[in-house]
């Protein structure tokens, strides 16, 4: 009988190419896919006053912490496709919006936010390096809010302690962990005002102004829609040369304020802070914390594309790390509050209580057994000794 030529040829049949076709390119697709969401080894280095984090040569982000600045601030964070800060390092009229940063103003009266007011500063005492390599990079600091009038600066009245954490997940996506815990040195006093806290200024030309677009977690749009709205997240994103970029900054859910309401401006500013909507001066005790955990997303791709939403979904399910140094410094911190507090009686002032009762909590966390069980032990002395009164 004749063989069907059909199918023994010898040659392909246009089913057989085709299949061939789409099982290559389903392989193709699958190779791309993968690789794109393959983690990025990084490397970061510590140099004079910068710590500059880099994947495969090139550069994700830099730290700067320089003596002579009034605060550390981050720069530049590059977008994950063109290579190019999504933040800008200065502007006009505003030169003290430094990209990324952390700072307040009217702070027992003090600046700590403009550059350009000479009244107080926030002075590094030198990144510690911990991840040089890997997946991920982690760092800390301890900065010291110090008053300042002219070239004379005095003692600090709040010292800071920073953990960032640096990865880049997948090829179109870079991640910056920010935790900070601010422990008064003395009382804390803020004032009403919209210098405040953790912020972001845009690139230029991904702002609104430029045509790009600003939205939050419940959809909300630009300056007008989302000024003053409390809400999770915020995401900024443009277009620049035909590339979509942008950066999201996410609030944990443990942070006091939680979900705060947003500074935003059109031209590309955006920060989570309620200081300028505060009924009353904020007070902070002496001697008490303060934490606050930020994600931030450098992305490519819209908010969507990016899964903003799902970033922070994920972000919500964790527990900020606070830094080892402020963790390390909590068993001498609650020995200067429980002599005090052994002597309490109804009516005293609780700004002690309140101090040992911040220890133990920060130190109920997942860190080290040693701080833990030195706590413990201060705490059952205590309450064992024979002059604490029974309040």
């Amino acid at each position: 009988m004749a063989r069907n030529s059909r199918f023994h040829s010898g040659r392909p049949c246009r089913r057989q190419t085709a299949y061939a076709r789409t099982t290559i390119l389903c392989l193709l697709f699958a190779f791309i896919h993968l690789a794109a969401a393959t983690p990025s080894n990084l490397s970061a280095r510590l140099e004079a006053d910068v710590l500059r984090v880099d994947a495969a040569g090139k550069p994700v982000l830099a730290y700067h912490f320089g003596p002579g600045l009034k605060k550390p601030y981050f720069w530049p964070l590059t977008g994950p496709a063109t290579g190019l800060s999504v933040t800008t390092e200065s502007s006009n009229p505003y030169p003290h919006h430094n990209s990324m940063w952390f700072g307040c103003d009217h702070v027992n009266g003090r600046d700590y936010w403009h550059h350009q007011v000479p009244t107080g500063a926030i002075r590094s005492l030198g990144p510690t390096l911990l991840t040089d390599r890997g997946p991920e990079i982690v760092f800390t600091d301890r900065c010291d809010w110090l008053p300042r009038d002219g070239d004379t600066f005095e003692d600090p009245v709040l010292r800071d302690y920073r953990r960032v954490v640096v990865r880049a997940p997948d090829a179109a996506t870079r991640v910056i962990d920010f935790t900070i815990a601010l422990l008064p040195l003395t009382e804390i006093r803020i004032t009403r005002t919209n210098h405040s806290l953790f912020a972001l200024r845009m690139a230029p030309a991904l702002a609104v102004a430029a045509g790009g677009t600003m939205i939050n977690a419940e959809g909300d749009r630009g300056e007008k829609a989302t000024f003053g709205k409390p809400s999770a997240w915020m995401d900024c994103y443009g277009s620049r040369d035909g590339t979509i970029e942008g950066a999201a900054i996410l609030q944990h859910p443990s942070n006091r304020w939680f979900p705060s309401p947003w500074f935003t401006r059109d031209y590309g500013f955006f920060s989570p802070t309620p200081m300028q909507w505060l009924p009353r001066p904020l007070v902070l005790p002496a001697g008490v914390p303060l934490v606050l955990a930020y994600r931030v997303i450098v992305h490519a791709g819209t908010t969507s594309e990016a899964r903003i939403a799902e970033h922070f979904r994920a972000f919500s399910a964790t527990t900020p790390t606070l830094p080892k140094a402020l963790v390390a410094d909590l068993p001498a911190r609650l020995r200067a509050h429980l002599n005090a507090v052994c002597s309490y009686h109804f009516g005293d002032s609780r700004k002690h209580l309140s101090a040992v009762e911040r220890a133990v909590i920060l130190a109920s966390g997942n860190h080290a057994d040693d701080v833990r069980n030195d706590i413990t032990r201060q705490l059952a002395q205590a309450l064992n000794a024979s002059g604490t009164t029974p309040a």
